[in-house]
């Protein structure tokens, strides 16, 4: 079964052309608490695949969070009013959410965020077309997904953790990692997508209450 899931995986990294497949918000929680611990001089929590089981726990919570049928998002307009004006506005944001990096480090993040970055017109349409979407969107995740409860049931039956806590990793951590670590990649994954729907800020605070 591994050996299956690795060539799958694999697969699907050659036929897009990057790792995407194999790496999105998930992944990106585990760079970040390095990327802060390597510039505070810390050692980094635990190793890379340790992290990303717990961090598949929170974007896992996080997909059920939004594909959950009483969740109700605010209207375009409104998540609109949050999104950056130009390029400018967007360096100064990214800037000052991550106070813990050192500048070298800061100007990498700004320039890989940037490739993301829209205009609010295209943004616009962008926030339009998931609602107009929603049902066809949902109903493609539900079917890909993994319960969360299978998920920690395996990781827990192979010895490894759960929980940031258990890695040493403080609440404060992963909510942060959760806001944030979005911007050090130009894919999109399911952080932005949250993001886009304006709950990531209240995931992170639930996450952390859990």
């Amino acid at each position: 079964k591994l050996m299956e899931v690795l060539l799958l995986s694999g697969c699907a990294m050659a036929l897009a052309g990057s790792s995407s497949p194999a790496s999105g918000g998930e992944h990106l929680l585990s760079h970040y608490w390095d990327m802060v611990a390597h510039c505070n001089g810390r050692s980094t929590p635990s190793f890379h695949g340790t992290q990303v089981g717990i961090a598949t726990v929170l974007t896992g919570r996080l997909y059920e969070g939004i594909l959950r049928p009483s969740v109700m998002f605010a209207g375009v307009s409104e998540r609109l009013a949050n999104h950056p004006v130009d390029r400018e506005d967007w360096v100064d944001r990214v800037r000052n959410r991550h106070p813990n990096l050192t500048s070298d480090v800061l100007d990498e993040v700004i320039e890989e965020s940037l490739l993301k970055f829209l205009p609010p017109a295209e943004q616009r349409n962008r926030l339009q077309q998931i609602d107009e979407r929603w049902e066809e969107i949902s109903a493609h995740l539900q079917g890909l997904l993994m319960p969360v409860t299978r998920i920690e049931k395996a990781l827990i039956a192979a010895g490894g953790p759960v929980r940031g806590v258990e890695i040493g990793l403080e609440p404060s951590q992963v909510q942060e990692a959760i806001r944030v670590a979005r911007d050090i990649r130009s894919r999109y994954t399911v952080l932005d997508f949250a993001a886009d729907l304006g709950i990531l800020d209240s995931y992170s605070e639930m996450a952390i209450a859990e």
